[in-house]
């Protein structure tokens, strides 16, 4: 009896050793798994922050041969002088004070007609006083439109035009012969168009653009791919001068016309090394655009047939993986929470998200082999 107990006691030990041995291997396999099939996906939207950079690149004759400095693009400068010429309207005015013309209606209810000579007065119940520029005759129970002139030079304002009398006229027919209505022809207030400096600078300044155009079409339609025009004015000649009473003026124009020929291939992977050796380490180059580009012709040797163009570029700087205030190991363990807020503390990222992986994982994997960094460049 006593063995068979002793029997039993053993077994539930041995069962108990194996129950335990078997949940320490069930927690040992679910540590592996976690440990090598959770994974951490953090992406990084860094913020852009613009640099911009000016220097000067030389334009040389591909034709040459020559081998190419650090500063210089291969290329080819043509240049020829063109003349053109154009007509443009003036745009400012001068105010001028005159007399105010027009035409009144005056009507005979008498049974005789009236004859009216010219320089007849008329006058509105204002006091406001015309006369006739002609001589005319207003037939019996007639009315004829007659034209008149205002004394007084300037602005009348708004005229009552209810009803003229004609003063010189015997009383007793004043309240049968008279006047109503006035139509305005020539106002007392009026502009007359002057030239001034702007109106040629303008007009030269078209003419310019007018030139580079043509030197465009002559040079494309040999094939060339032109990168850069300029004009020079040699010779300018207005029509009129400044303070002349014109409406339109005359401009012809003489120029030195450049056309710089390059291939922007080149040029954008001049300015992406200048702009690169500019932000340092820990920071990549977000690529500039064309329109991020601009050129400007500074001079021209046309015996060398070489140009020096002045190139402004601008370009978005934006953090490196070598760049970032962080490594892994301090992500480690972490909640997607504590990583968002650890990384945006730092002023150079502008958004994080965080993907771990499988779905029941809710915090990041201890082996940083198992964390990626992904950064977003826009």
């Amino acid at each position: 009896m006593k063995d068979h107990h002793a029997s039993a006691t053993r077994t539930d030990s041995y069962r108990r050793i194996a129950l335990s041995f078997f949940a320490i291997s069930l927690l040992l396999l679910a540590t592996v798994a976690y440990l090598f099939f959770s994974w951490a996906t953090i992406t990084i939207t860094p913020k852009a922050v613009l640099i911009n950079e000016g220097f000067s690149v030389e334009v040389v004759d591909a034709s040459s041969g020559a081998a190419l400095e650090s500063d210089q693009l291969s290329g080819k400068v043509v240049t020829q002088d063109l003349e053109g010429s154009g007509t443009f309207s003036t745009k400012e005015g001068t105010p001028v004070i005159g007399k105010t013309a027009g035409a009144i209606t005056i009507t005979n209810t008498s049974s005789k007609p009236q004859q009216l000579r010219a320089t007849t007065r008329l006058l509105n119940p204002e006091g406001i006083l015309f006369r006739t520029s002609e001589f005319v005759t207003i037939p019996a129970g007639g009315r004829v439109a007659v034209n008149v002139v205002s004394d007084r030079e300037g602005d009348l304002g708004t005229l009552d035009d209810s009803k003229f009398t004609l003063p010189g006229l015997w009383p007793g027919l004043q309240n049968q012969i008279y006047g109503f209505g006035f139509e305005v022809k020539t106002d007392g207030a009026g502009l007359v168009k002057m030239v001034t400096q702007k109106d040629i600078d303008d007009g030269i300044a078209a003419v310019l653009e007018k030139l580079q155009e043509k030197m465009k079409a002559l040079l494309e339609a040999d094939g060339s791919n032109i990168q850069s025009l300029t004009a020079r004015t040699k010779t300018a000649q207005a029509s009129h001068r400044v303070g002349d009473e014109a409406e339109q003026i005359d401009v012809r124009v003489t120029a030195t016309v450049t056309a710089v020929i390059y291939t922007p291939f080149e040029l954008e992977s001049l300015v992406t090394k200048k702009l690169f050796a500019k932000i340092g380490p820990g920071y990549d180059l977000l690529p500039p655009r064309s329109n991020d580009i601009s050129v400007t012709v500074e001079s021209v040797d046309n015996e060398n047939k070489r140009a020096t163009v002045q190139v402004v570029a601008s370009a978005g700087r934006v953090l490196s993986h070598e760049g970032l205030p962080f490594n892994k190991k301090v992500l480690a363990g972490r909640s997607p929470q504590e990583i968002t807020a650890a990384i945006s503390a730092s002023d150079e990222v502008s958004d994080v998200s965080v993907q771990l992986y499988p779905f029941w994982v809710t915090r990041a994997p201890f082996l940083i082999d198992h964390i990626n960094i992904l950064i977003k460049k826009d």
